[in-house]
């Protein structure tokens, strides 16, 4: 037994050593932000379905990514909904950009999509609402270590990976939204993760075990880790 358990020790050991020698990547730049930003802006007005039915609501596309930055702007942009009376809503992603829907999925008479176009342009959000927006080099680096590193490690300790998004939905549209120990489902054990999940620090000490999930980058604390 312990010489079958012995290479995979070893592989542990090599692939601690390639996880923690990577160079962590630059976050997003003002420039890179203020580009994602204008075209969300640009698709969400489209996605209303008012172009040439309505006049564009004016907004100053020019401190988008300065308002993204300030705090939390998804609070502002729901406190923003609840001043116009909207207590209620879901949203979507079409186009590079939201599609706002009521509480029910239905779509949202046009004056309810002139308040929430008005909203969005005030309290611009990324397509996660998360209110980060990882670089395409942060992207890359997250998708490829989850891939060679804290998956394996997950299945060597018993765990299967629900749900694994491409490395092109990772980076092109799913990435903050999705970390591996939050998709997980019974390994070879049987065991239900879940069922541990409410016990304090169970993630944490499985981190401890798989690899921080954001190495080097300062976005655990808004998942927990």
């Amino acid at each position: 037994m312990r010489l079958r358990v012995l290479p995979l020790l070893l592989g542990v050991t090599l692939l601690t050593g390639c996880a923690s020698a990577r160079e962590v990547p630059a976050p997003i730049t003002d420039t890179e932000l203020q580009a994602y930003l204008e075209d969300r802006l640009d698709a969400a007005w489209l996605n209303t379905g008012l172009d040439g039915f309505a006049q564009r609501p004016e907004s100053d596309r020019s401190t988008l990514a300065e308002r993204y930055r300030d705090g939390n702007n998804m609070q502002a942009f729901n406190d923003c909904l609840g001043q116009q009376g909207i207590t209620s809503w879901g949203a979507d992603e079409r186009n590079g950009g939201p599609v706002f829907l009521t509480g029910s999925g239905s779509t949202a008479e046009p004056s309810l999509q002139l308040d929430w176009y008005r909203c969005f342009a005030e309290h611009p959000t990324d397509a996660t609402f998360s209110g980060v927006r990882f670089s395409q080099a942060e992207s890359e680096y997250l998708y490829d270590y989850y891939q060679e590193w804290v998956i394996p490690c997950l299945e060597l300790q018993g765990y299967s990976v629900m749900f694994v998004p491409t490395r092109e939905e990772y980076i092109t549209g799913v990435g903050f939204e999705w970390i591996p120990y939050y998709n997980l489902g019974p390994g070879l054990s049987g065991e239900d993760p879940y069922a541990n999940s409410l016990e304090p620090g169970f993630f944490i000490e499985l981190a401890d075990r798989c690899g921080d999930p954001f190495p080097g980058m300062p976005y655990g604390e808004r998942y927990g880790f």
